[in-house]
């Protein structure tokens, strides 16, 4: 906050005083920027072999050679469709799933607002939907049981928004991957005649990419003028507001024309501080340093511009809660970090331990894990060991296993240990061992839950303890990990988070983060 004081007064020294272009600007910014993520999402698959309206299946999990998501699950398999609804409404077919298996469906519209989501009660919702673009200058959105249409068996799903993404996430165990394949194959879309025909809007492949763009700034203006020409905002009543904003700062009728008296260069610093500030006013705090973005605010944000380029920065494609948490662990450090600064920096011969004081407690087809990365991508080791968590054999200090066919019916005390992967523990630690870069260094671990119980969300779990600590190598082991010291945040761990923000923007022009 005293940043973004300074520097509302250089904006004045250097005599910027047009403040409405250049507040425009700073709104824009704030309302376009996660358009960058979605151009490297679309992008790809709209020029693809199969483009949009049509299911693109993962059929592999990622390991360390993969590189194409940036920070992915490690054992969930995604179907994607960019869905483009200037000409056609689209219908999908959702086969009969197994109450066994975990699938999401999650709709979200190109600012990464998750406006819909079926599933995992998947008995209930086999049949086919109609999705469409809402009418114009309605509010109509998400789910609608029947409605007109006979042949949307289950209903009509209402996007606030012409293009946008599909994402169904399938949750992969030891033995279900032919069944996966097999519901892959079993989902169909088709094209349809739309019940609401609609004029002059333009397919999605004439609005990507945009490749004349200067800076980033200018590229999510660029991407926003060409955007807001076709859709106004998710909340309808706040569309004159947006429009005008958008009209001061020169974006308008599809193209965005630099105004005189806004410094881009300047906004874009503001506009990533009160990104910042939105992100740290939106936090709840669950105890041992654990935070999680309010309830009310995950996935779909309505208008708050601010804290959806916060989010998107790095968890573009947030399902909301209580589908998905995800808690972040800042050691209770007020240094604003957001869902993209989880870093921590682990020496060459240094551990972290996650204490977690029971088993998280997760609906029956819910699922959690904790995942590490380097450079955010996942950690390359011999073991083949990416993430750990309920479908993992991790054991308790006595060598219970927690989950499975043999575990333990109690829930009590157990450990996850982070350390180098060219460090192995004793054996008694192998179950439990999470392997971090080889030689140490910068990486993160993300904690993920899918369909998690109220105590999650309310904090009234006692989220894990995280401790840093020697390595646990040879006559150096402790039998529970509990002879450690508690880390303190530092300077080593997290950068100014303004400049981080920045630096996720810029990883988009490459690559798009999927969680």
């Amino acid at each position: 906050m005293r940043t973004l004081i300074i520097l509302s007064i250089l904006h004045y020294a250097l005599g910027l005083t047009h403040t409405s272009q250049q507040d425009a600007t700073i709104f824009s910014l704030l309302y376009g920027y996660p358009l960058l993520a979605w151009e490297q999402l679309a992008a790809p698959l709209v020029y693809s072999s199969l483009g949009v309206n049509q299911l693109h299946h993962g059929r592999e999990l990622q390991t360390a050679s993969s590189d194409l998501v940036v920070k992915p699950n490690a054992d969930t398999l995604y179907s994607v469709m960019i869905y483009d609804l200037s000409h056609n409404d689209v219908i999908i077919t959702m086969p009969n799933i197994s109450d066994s298996q975990f699938a999401l469906f999650g709709y979200f519209d190109l600012y990464g607002n998750n406006f819909v989501n079926i599933g995992p009660n998947n008995s209930e919702n086999a049949g086919s939907y109609r999705l469409v673009r809402r009418p114009n200058n309605t509010a109509l959105s998400g789910f609608h049981v029947g409605d007109s249409d006979s042949s949307a068996v289950q209903g009509t799903i209402y996007s606030p928004a012409t293009y946008g993404s599909l994402f169904i996430r399938w949750l992969v165990n030891a033995t279900n991957l032919e069944s996966i394949y097999a519901y892959q194959n079993a989902t169909e879309i088709r094209n349809a005649t739309k019940l609401t025909p609609t004029t002059n809007l333009p397919y999605l492949s004439s609005l990507l990419p945009i490749n004349n763009s200067s800076t980033v700034a200018e590229k999510a203006l660029d991407l926003l003028a060409k955007f807001a020409a076709v859709d106004g905002p998710e909340t309808v009543s706040d569309t004159q507001s947006v429009n005008g904003n958008l009209t001061l700062a020169g974006v308008s009728d599809g193209i965005y024309t630099p105004v005189k008296n806004a410094s881009i260069a300047q906004a874009n610093q503001t506009a990533l501080l009160q990104a910042e500030d939105a992100f740290e006013n939106a936090q709840t705090e669950l105890g041992n340093g654990w935070s999680m973005v309010n309830l009310d605010d995950t996935g779909d944000f309505g208008t708050k511009y601010s804290l959806r380029t916060a989010v998107a920065s790095s968890l573009y494609i947030m399902v909301k809660a209580p589908y998905a948490i995800y808690p972040e662990w800042t050691n209770g450090s007020s240094s604003g970090a957001t869902s993209g600064s989880d870093s921590i920096v682990i020496g060459a011969n240094e551990s972290y331990i996650y204490t977690f004081s029971a088993k998280p407690p997760i609906r029956s087809l819910g699922f959690w894990s904790v995942t590490a990365y380097h450079k955010d991508y996942l950690v390359p080791n011999d073991l083949g060991v990416y993430t750990l968590g309920d479908r993992s054999n991790i054991t308790y200090p006595n060598g219970q296993l927690v989950y499975g066919t043999n575990a333990s019916v109690s829930s009590g005390e157990f450990q996850i240990l982070i350390q180098p992967a060219d460090l192995p523990p004793p054996a008694n630690w192998t179950n439990n061992w999470l392997p971090a870069p080889s030689g140490g260094g910068s990486m993160s671990a993300a904690l993920r839950f899918y369909g998690g119980e109220d105590d999650l969300l309310t904090g009234a779990y006692i989220y894990p303890k995280v401790t840093k600590q020697a390595a646990i190598i040879g006559s150096r082991t402790a039998s529970n990990g509990t002879a450690s010291i508690p880390y303190t945040n530092s300077a080593g761990m997290v950068t100014t988070w303004n400049y981080m923000l920045l630096i996720s923007f810029l990883s988009l022009l490459t690559l798009c983060s999927i969680l």
